[in-house]
Protein backbone atom coordinates (compact mmCIF):
# COMPACT_ATOMS: atom_id res chain seq x y z
CA UNK A 1 0.00 0.00 0.00
CA UNK A 2 1.37 3.42 -1.22
CA UNK A 3 1.70 5.83 1.53
CA UNK A 4 -1.11 7.63 0.46
CA UNK A 5 -3.50 5.32 0.55
CA UNK A 6 -2.14 4.39 3.93
CA UNK A 7 -3.01 7.88 5.00
CA UNK A 8 -5.97 8.40 3.38
CA UNK A 9 -6.91 4.55 5.19
CA UNK A 10 -6.06 6.38 8.58
CA UNK A 11 -8.05 9.48 8.13
CA UNK A 12 -11.03 7.33 7.29
CA UNK A 13 -10.43 5.45 10.84
CA UNK A 14 -10.26 8.73 12.58
CA UNK A 15 -12.87 10.32 11.24
CA UNK A 16 -15.24 7.30 11.87
CA UNK A 17 -14.05 6.74 15.68
CA UNK A 18 -14.41 10.47 16.14
CA UNK A 19 -18.00 10.14 14.62
CA UNK A 20 -18.21 7.30 17.14
CA UNK A 21 -17.77 8.85 20.15
CA UNK A 22 -20.27 12.10 19.26
CA UNK A 23 -22.85 9.26 18.93
CA UNK A 24 -21.97 7.60 22.11
CA UNK A 25 -22.17 10.90 23.55
CA UNK A 26 -25.49 11.74 22.13
CA UNK A 27 -26.87 8.10 22.79
CA UNK A 28 -25.68 8.52 26.87
CA UNK A 29 -27.88 12.28 27.34
CA UNK A 30 -30.47 10.97 25.90
CA UNK A 31 -30.65 7.50 28.11
CA UNK A 32 -28.81 9.16 31.47
CA UNK A 33 -30.93 11.82 32.89
CA UNK A 34 -28.02 13.39 34.51
CA UNK A 35 -26.64 14.00 31.41
CA UNK A 36 -29.32 15.78 30.13
CA UNK A 37 -28.66 19.90 29.27
CA UNK A 38 -31.27 20.40 31.58
CA UNK A 39 -29.95 18.54 34.20
CA UNK A 40 -26.37 19.95 33.74
CA UNK A 41 -28.04 23.77 34.12
CA UNK A 42 -29.45 23.18 37.30
CA UNK A 43 -26.49 21.18 38.74
CA UNK A 44 -24.69 24.41 37.78
CA UNK A 45 -26.90 26.63 40.09
CA UNK A 46 -27.17 24.00 43.02
CA UNK A 47 -23.88 22.64 43.46
CA UNK A 48 -22.13 25.93 44.94
CA UNK A 49 -25.02 25.73 47.50
CA UNK A 50 -25.06 21.86 48.26
CA UNK A 51 -22.65 21.37 51.58
CA UNK A 52 -21.55 17.96 52.43
CA UNK A 53 -19.73 16.03 55.35
CA UNK A 54 -18.68 12.68 56.43
CA UNK A 55 -17.94 11.26 60.38
CA UNK A 56 -15.51 8.62 60.64
CA UNK A 57 -14.27 6.35 63.20
CA UNK A 58 -11.09 5.42 61.88
CA UNK A 59 -11.96 3.59 58.94
CA UNK A 60 -15.86 3.24 59.32
CA UNK A 61 -18.28 5.91 58.48
CA UNK A 62 -20.42 6.93 61.05
CA UNK A 63 -22.70 9.66 59.54
CA UNK A 64 -22.41 11.14 55.99
CA UNK A 65 -24.97 14.05 55.28
CA UNK A 66 -25.54 16.50 51.96
CA UNK A 67 -27.69 19.45 52.93
CA UNK A 68 -29.63 21.86 49.81
CA UNK A 69 -31.19 25.30 51.34
CA UNK A 70 -33.93 25.72 49.36
CA UNK A 71 -33.07 29.44 48.90
CA UNK A 72 -34.09 31.84 45.96
CA UNK A 73 -31.91 30.53 43.59
CA UNK A 74 -32.00 26.66 43.86
CA UNK A 75 -35.90 27.52 44.24
CA UNK A 76 -35.95 28.98 41.07
CA UNK A 77 -33.63 26.36 39.41
CA UNK A 78 -36.18 23.53 40.61
CA UNK A 79 -39.09 25.32 38.83
CA UNK A 80 -37.23 25.80 35.48
CA UNK A 81 -36.19 21.94 36.17
CA UNK A 82 -40.02 20.95 36.56
CA UNK A 83 -40.59 22.68 33.74
CA UNK A 84 -38.61 21.25 31.32
CA UNK A 85 -39.43 17.25 33.13
CA UNK A 86 -43.24 18.55 32.21
CA UNK A 87 -43.25 20.94 29.71
CA UNK A 88 -45.57 23.22 32.27
CA UNK A 89 -47.81 25.86 30.76
CA UNK A 90 -48.06 29.11 32.27
CA UNK A 91 -50.33 28.74 34.57
CA UNK A 92 -48.55 26.29 36.01
CA UNK A 93 -45.13 28.07 36.29
CA UNK A 94 -47.54 31.23 37.88
CA UNK A 95 -48.19 28.85 40.76
CA UNK A 96 -45.09 27.20 41.53
CA UNK A 97 -43.56 30.71 41.12
CA UNK A 98 -46.09 32.13 44.24
CA UNK A 99 -46.05 29.06 46.31
CA UNK A 100 -42.27 29.44 45.84
CA UNK A 101 -42.13 33.19 46.88
CA UNK A 102 -44.95 32.48 49.73
CA UNK A 103 -42.52 29.70 51.60
CA UNK A 104 -39.09 31.95 51.20
CA UNK A 105 -41.61 35.22 52.89
CA UNK A 106 -42.02 32.43 55.65
CA UNK A 107 -39.64 29.82 56.10
CA UNK A 108 -35.92 28.71 55.48
CA UNK A 109 -36.25 25.24 54.71
CA UNK A 110 -33.35 23.09 54.28
CA UNK A 111 -33.33 19.37 52.35
CA UNK A 112 -30.90 16.98 54.10
CA UNK A 113 -30.20 13.73 53.35
CA UNK A 114 -28.72 11.64 55.70
CA UNK A 115 -26.94 8.15 55.80
CA UNK A 116 -26.09 6.23 59.04
CA UNK A 117 -25.06 2.68 59.59
CA UNK A 118 -27.52 1.69 62.12
CA UNK A 119 -30.94 2.31 60.14
CA UNK A 120 -32.93 3.04 63.43
CA UNK A 121 -30.83 6.12 64.28
CA UNK A 122 -31.74 7.50 61.09
CA UNK A 123 -35.06 8.74 62.51
CA UNK A 124 -35.27 12.78 62.32
CA UNK A 125 -38.92 12.95 61.88
CA UNK A 126 -39.30 10.77 65.00
CA UNK A 127 -40.95 12.39 68.49
CA UNK A 128 -37.66 11.15 69.93
CA UNK A 129 -34.50 11.24 67.27
CA UNK A 130 -31.18 10.12 68.02
CA UNK A 131 -30.11 13.20 66.36
CA UNK A 132 -30.62 16.82 67.37
CA UNK A 133 -30.79 19.51 64.45
CA UNK A 134 -30.43 23.02 64.41
CA UNK A 135 -28.77 25.94 62.94
CA UNK A 136 -26.15 27.92 64.51
CA UNK A 137 -25.56 31.56 63.62
CA UNK A 138 -22.05 33.08 63.46
CA UNK A 139 -23.13 34.71 66.67
CA UNK A 140 -23.90 31.61 68.59
CA UNK A 141 -27.44 31.26 68.34
CA UNK A 142 -29.14 27.82 67.75
CA UNK A 143 -32.47 27.68 66.42
CA UNK A 144 -34.82 24.51 66.19
CA UNK A 145 -36.71 23.25 63.66
CA UNK A 146 -40.07 24.30 63.39
CA UNK A 147 -40.94 20.49 61.22
CA UNK A 148 -39.28 17.68 60.37
CA UNK A 149 -40.43 15.67 58.17
CA UNK A 150 -38.86 12.79 56.22
CA UNK A 151 -40.02 12.53 52.21
CA UNK A 152 -40.57 9.18 51.13
CA UNK A 153 -41.55 9.91 47.60
CA UNK A 154 -38.50 8.83 44.98
CA UNK A 155 -39.86 9.33 41.85
CA UNK A 156 -37.30 10.18 38.89
CA UNK A 157 -38.46 14.21 39.11
CA UNK A 158 -37.15 13.66 42.66
CA UNK A 159 -34.17 11.67 41.99
CA UNK A 160 -33.58 14.44 39.33
CA UNK A 161 -34.06 17.28 42.40
CA UNK A 162 -31.73 15.79 44.78
CA UNK A 163 -29.20 13.86 42.65
CA UNK A 164 -27.00 13.61 46.54
CA UNK A 165 -29.80 11.45 47.87
CA UNK A 166 -27.86 8.33 48.39
CA UNK A 167 -29.78 4.67 47.75
CA UNK A 168 -29.20 4.15 51.86
CA UNK A 169 -29.95 7.37 53.16
CA UNK A 170 -32.98 9.27 54.15
CA UNK A 171 -34.33 12.27 52.77
CA UNK A 172 -35.82 14.85 55.36
CA UNK A 173 -36.96 18.75 54.96
CA UNK A 174 -35.84 20.48 57.87
CA UNK A 175 -37.85 23.85 58.15
CA UNK A 176 -37.13 26.84 60.22
CA UNK A 177 -38.11 30.04 61.39
CA UNK A 178 -37.27 33.27 59.40
CA UNK A 179 -36.62 34.56 63.52
CA UNK A 180 -35.53 32.82 66.63
CA UNK A 181 -37.12 31.96 69.57
CA UNK A 182 -36.84 35.13 71.01
CA UNK A 183 -38.16 37.09 67.62
CA UNK A 184 -34.71 38.38 66.22
CA UNK A 185 -34.57 37.69 62.79
CA UNK A 186 -31.89 34.20 62.11
CA UNK A 187 -30.27 36.45 59.48
CA UNK A 188 -28.36 39.56 60.41
CA UNK A 189 -28.55 42.32 57.66
CA UNK A 190 -25.84 41.46 54.91
CA UNK A 191 -25.74 38.26 56.75
CA UNK A 192 -25.92 34.97 54.22
CA UNK A 193 -24.87 31.81 56.10
CA UNK A 194 -25.15 29.81 58.76
CA UNK A 195 -24.44 26.23 59.86
CA UNK A 196 -26.57 23.21 59.67
CA UNK A 197 -25.63 21.38 62.83
CA UNK A 198 -26.61 17.11 63.04
CA UNK A 199 -25.53 16.38 66.85
CA UNK A 200 -25.96 13.02 68.85
CA UNK A 201 -24.00 9.92 70.27
CA UNK A 202 -23.20 8.25 67.28
CA UNK A 203 -21.54 11.57 66.00
CA UNK A 204 -21.46 15.64 64.84
CA UNK A 205 -21.53 17.13 61.41
CA UNK A 206 -21.20 20.61 60.67
CA UNK A 207 -22.82 22.05 57.30
CA UNK A 208 -22.13 25.41 56.56
CA UNK A 209 -25.13 26.57 54.10
CA UNK A 210 -26.10 29.63 52.36
CA UNK A 211 -29.73 30.40 53.31
CA UNK A 212 -29.96 33.16 50.79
Amino acid sequence: MSKARLALALCCLLTAALCGCQTAKKIGAEFDPAQRPEQQAYLAVIEPDLAQAQDHDGVAMVMNAAALPLNAAVRQAQIQRRVAAFDLGPKAQAQAQAQAASALAKFHDVILSLYVPEDKWNNLASSEPTFVVYLQTPDGRKISPLDRRRLTRRTAIDEALYPFWGPWSKLYLMRFGLNDGDGKPLLAEGQNTVDLVISGAPGTLRLPLRLR
